[in-house]
């Protein structure tokens, strides 16, 4: 028998703002509902998600490249306000 056995490796996901991969731990998962985008801290929501690092730079990048409307295969012009506000409170207020 091999070596890894009964090892796991964790899922690996693309970033949509940055593409690059990480663990899905490291990566906020986001469902679309209706027309909003809404993170999925805990992974549990029902729909296509896609996954973002927790940083504004990469949701911003996602939003302008039109990468959350691909991933989620959006039909509709999508809203941002909750996912936005979201990502405001793990961003560190300059001292």
């Amino acid at each position: 028998m091999g070596e890894s056995v009964g090892l796991q490796s964790a899922p690996i996901r693309t970033c949509v703002g940055c593409r690059n991969q990480a663990p899905q731990k490291e990566l906020l998962r986001v469902v679309l509902r209706e027309a909003d985008v809404l993170p999925d801290q805990h992974r549990r929501l029902d729909g296509r998600g896609a996954y973002v690092h927790h940083q504004l730079e990469c949701i911003d990048r996602a939003i302008q490249r039109r990468s959350f409307v691909r991933a989620l295969r959006a039909t509709q012009p999508l809203k941002f306000d909750q996912l936005l506000q979201f990502a405001s409170s793990f961003v560190s207020p300059q001292a």
